[in-house]
């Protein structure tokens, strides 16, 4: 079977003779009926690519395109966050789900970093965050005091800035549970898509355990929809759940600023229905919706409700009261509790599609 030597924007691809697949070296292929470069959809080592963030420390990401070669069929693309676990494939291969069953583009770019923990046993060189501290823009704590916002920051210039998609024309920031608490911190922080005026930014927010408000008011349990500032000992408002003590990368802009960047944002608030779970159980009960682990029980995310779907529910009536002329969306999705299954909905698909 005869084999031919390809140089493709520099790299060395390797030709079937018989078929219509070329395979680059950098695990990416090219479908030879259509001059199309084909997505890598499995997350694994082949999807996978390393960013230097900052000298001599880097993170790994994975990939449909490498974001290294050129790739001018690419218009819409997707950071996708991970949530506290850590675990990749979820995320992305819900998204690629989507992709197979056409309800997304073969052609959109799907990014999701890998933002370690001491857990990971990361090596000398790499980036990682204490806990969950990735999830509110912390820095990190392998010596560079890199804000984990920063990465999301730099990777977007990459995508963007780098030339390989010329004709990139959206881009949606999007996580689920840990992830979306870190979506919707980072729509609060980062200035980045002031810098590119010419694409159209969307953040979507999965089932968090928490928000950050806009002030310091709050729910008034036992109201309809009232709110106003609570009596209590409580730091309810400090940065994670408010804009109070925020993290340095936070605090290069001010609480004005950052509210005003929010309520300028295309932001859309998604969770399932069934995600109204309130306590742990004990001994935990492995995949039970019934089971909140991973629910944040703080004082300070008590007074945001008592379940992921009661807080979501609570932060969007705040939004519609203390600001409505904030055009966002919101949505809940029957028959799913705590799930990446959310993004399966028609409207969810419809909102990755700016159909709505």
């Amino acid at each position: 079977m005869q084999k031919i030597i390809l140089s493709l924007t520099f790299f060395f691809a390797i030709i079937n003779a018989n078929a219509g697949t070329a395979y680059l070296a950098n695990a990416t292929s090219l479908d030879q009926s259509t001059d199309r470069i084909l997505p890598c959809k499995t997350p694994t080592k082949n999807c996978e690519s390393t960013f230097e963030v900052v000298p001599g420390r880097k993170i790994t990401y994975t990939r449909t395109f490498d974001l290294d070669v050129r790739n001018e069929n690419v218009t819409s693309a997707i950071l996708m966050i991970h949530a506290s676990d850590r675990v990749i494939p979820w995320g992305y291969n819900q998204l690629n789900g989507l992709m197979d069953q056409g309800a997304l583009s073969k052609d959109a770019l799907i990014v999701a970093p890998l933002l370690m923990a001491p857990a990971d046993k990361p090596a000398a060189g790499w980036l990682f965050w204490a806990a969950n501290d990735w999830s509110a823009g912390f820095d990190s704590i392998d010596g560079s005091k890199t804000s984990s916002f920063y990465v999301l920051d730099e990777l977007i210039r990459k995508m963007i800035k780098g030339g390989n998609f010329p004709n990139l024309k959206t881009l949606i920031i999007t996580g689920f549970s840990a992830g979306g608490q870190a979506t919707q911190r980072y729509a609060m922080g980062t200035e980045v898509d002031h810098e590119f005026p010419n694409v159209h930014f969307r953040f979507i927010v999965g089932s968090p355990s928490s928000y950050v408000y806009l002030n310091d008011e709050r729910w008034i349990p036992g109201t309809r929809y009232e709110f106003s500032k609570p009596m209590t000992d409580c730091e309810y408002n400090n940065y994670r759940y408010g804009l109070e003590r925020v993290s340095n990368y936070m605090s290069s802009r001010s609480a004005s600023e950052m509210v005003k960047n929010f309520l300028e944002r295309d932001i859309h608030f998604i969770v399932g229905e069934l995600d109204d779970a309130t306590a742990r159980a004990n001994p935990p009960i492995e995949h039970d919706p019934k089971d909140a682990r991973g629910l944040d029980l703080s004082c300070g995310a008590k007074w945001q409700g008592a379940s992921r779907l009661q807080r979501s529910y609570l932060f969007h009536q705040y939004l519609l009261s203390e600001f409505p002329q904030f055009q966002h969306g919101w949505l809940s999705v029957p028959g799913v509790a705590h799930s990446y299954h959310v993004y399966d909905d028609q409207r969810v698909v419809d909102m990755l599609n700016f159909r709505n």
